[in-house]
């Protein structure tokens, strides 16, 4: 019994194989899927926009990397993205965007708001001592 129970299966399955259409055939990708990386994005490096916390900051078209020169001493450092240049040290304004939370020694790439059109600022913001450690802009050097 078993046997021909598995001798039918194997028949309907190949008979399914013999009746589905053929498969579609696209001669080009949907422009959607065709959109490839810019390669004359903005890519910089500097090292100059955070005083005295010794991070680079490496921009390429929708990301940024942090690189520490050492390990950073403070705890729970959170990133945020703005878009203007905030007004006071000590809080994070609003409409600023969370990107992510930042330490340690290693280097650690953020993903950049998508529909940013203007440069914005970068906010290092220390949970535990509730102020703004420091500020960079991502403006082109």
């Amino acid at each position: 019994m078993i046997p021909l129970l598995a001798l039918a299966g194997a028949g309907v399955f190949v008979l399914a194989l013999l009746a589905r259409g053929p498969m579609p055939v696209m001669d080009m990708l949907p422009t959607a899927l065709q959109a490839t990386p810019d390669p004359a994005a903005p890519t910089w490096e500097t090292a100059d926009r955070w005083g005295d916390l010794g991070l680079t900051m490496q921009r390429r078209a929708h990301s940024l990397t942090l690189i520490p020169a050492t390990a950073l001493k403070q705890p729970d450092l959170l990133l945020y993205w703005v878009d203007t240049e905030p007004a006071t040290a000590t809080d994070v304004p609003s409409g600023a965007l969370l990107l992510g939370a930042f330490g340690g020694a290693q280097a650690q790439t953020f993903d950049l708001p998508p529909h940013q059109d203007l440069p914005g600022h970068l906010l290092l913001y220390s949970l535990p001592q509730k102020r703004v450690l420091g500020t960079a802009s991502l403006a082109a050097p």
